[in-house]
């Protein structure tokens, strides 16, 4: 029969290994997921825990058993916490289960010290690590959405093993009474359930491994998709070409809609070939830019169309590796519109500014003569002069009418700028016209 001594010290060096492969998953992603850290602490209470157990006899019984008992359990609770942050599970009621481990500290002692009792101290230990496991088992198989259940299901069905274990070791306590109080010389049946959870362990660490790295690929084909959507749909044009020789790579349906090529006219062309650059020292300038590390940020340059006509593109590009390789990614944003419209706007508020000038000078004449006017007309009121006095009322009101008219006129243009003159059409007889 095989020691059980000798299968803790194995299991103890299984849990190193285990500890180490933990700890370098959570190093490598621990800014992608939670959870991690939490459950390489857990395997690291074990690991102290069978350390503890090993060292039984030769250091004071109360580390190598209430403490070391206590350590291993509490090692799964961290497990269970981890799990439940790793799958983004709300963490519920873990206050019972610290409770129990600090009723169980207690009850651990009084049979070890007060009252011995290996059979005690082990049907509590299968009972709490029976309640543990199968919690686990239930989270990862039960209560996690489908997506992460298809992430988690190995390391579900390792703790249903574990708990299956346990509670197998219940019913044999049940039925067998027959304890000695020394758990080293306490039987085969120890000796197998020892190697179970051995065998276990190492199913669990390779179940924590494959876990990890579902969720990765499960994470980067999501990332992947996103980012596929994302380029296919976007408002603007998307390309990627080659760092060295500009080839272009990939392009989305925006760009083909820009440039007027069809994907055959644009395969293994750069855009130097396809003649895209209106201005060639323009493309000397970004690529100047990017190898010196500098991205372009919203620069406007002039484009060409497949049908020669140009296109004002507002460009942003970065340098980005992808498998070793740089490529440039780069977008177009069309404002040949937008340009095209402001410079009508420009040639309109010329227009307004000449307009409101003539406009100026022909309301300043009347005004003048109606200024004059009013100062011959008070001479002419001191002097009596009535026949004056008729004549120059007559002008006033002669410049009134005018400056009344441009006003008018003024008016109408404006109803008919902002759409707001209303037409009337009547019926009339030409002949009358003419």
């Amino acid at each position: 029969m095989i020691d059980l001594r000798t299968i803790y010290l194995t299991h103890f060096l299984i849990s190193l290994v285990s500890l180490s492969v933990c700890v370098l998953l959570w190093k490598q992603s621990q800014k992608r997921f939670e959870g991690l850290g939490t459950i390489a602490l857990g395997i690291a209470f074990q690991v102290g825990a069978l350390s503890l157990i090993f060292l039984r006899g030769s250091i004071p019984d109360f580390f190598s058993i209430p403490v070391a008992n206590t350590l291993a359990l509490s090692g799964t609770v961290m497990q269970l916490i981890g799990l439940r942050q790793f799958t983004n599970h709300k963490i519920d009621l873990a206050y019972l289960n610290f409770l129990l481990l600090a009723v169980f500290l207690v009850f651990t002692y009084y049979f070890a010290f007060v009252s011995p009792s290996l059979q005690m101290r082990n049907k509590a230990v299968a009972l709490l690590l029976l309640l543990f496991c199968f919690q686990i088992a239930f989270l990862l198989l039960f209560k996690v959405s489908g997506y992460y259940k298809k992430v988690t299901i190995h390391v579900g069905i390792a703790f249903l093993l574990y708990a299956i274990l346990h509670l197998s070791r219940l019913v044999y306590y049940g039925f067998n009474e027959n304890f000695n109080n020394d758990y080293f010389n306490s039987g085969g049946f120890e000796v197998y359930v020892a190697l179970a959870n051995q065998l276990l362990y190492v199913y669990l660490t390779f179940a924590l491994v494959l876990m990890v790295n579902k969720r990765l690929i499960a994470d980067l084909k999501f990332e992947e998709e996103k980012f596929s959507k994302s380029f296919r749909l976007a408002p603007f044009a998307i390309l990627l070409t080659n760092s060295t020789d500009g080839k272009i790579i990939d392009v989305n349906e925006k760009f083909f809609e820009l440039n007027g090529y069809s994907p055959e006219e644009i395969k293994d062309k750069s855009t130097l070939s396809l003649g895209l650059w209106h201005n060639l020292s323009d493309r000397n300038e970004v690529l100047v830019k990017l190898k010196s590390g500098n991205p372009i940020q919203g620069e406007e340059r002039v484009f060409h169309r497949k049908d020669g006509r140009l296109i004002n593109g507002v460009l942003s590009s970065v340098v980005i590796n992808v498998g070793h390789k740089n490529i440039i990614l780069s977008t177009i944003l069309d404002v040949t519109e937008r340009k095209q419209m402001v410079e009508k706007l420009k040639e309109l508020n010329a227009s307004k500014d000449k307009f409101f000038s003539i406009l100026a000078h022909d309301l300043i004449n009347p005004f003048n003569s109606i200024l004059g006017l009013s100062e011959l007309l008070t001479d002419e009121v001191i002097t009596n002069s009535q026949e004056e006095i008729r004549k120059l009322s007559q002008l006033i009101h002669q410049s009134s009418e005018k400056a009344l008219n441009l006003v008018k006129n003024l008016l109408e243009w404006s109803r008919s700028q902002t759409g707001r003159l209303v037409v009337k059409p009547e019926m009339f007889s030409s002949s009358e016209l003419i």
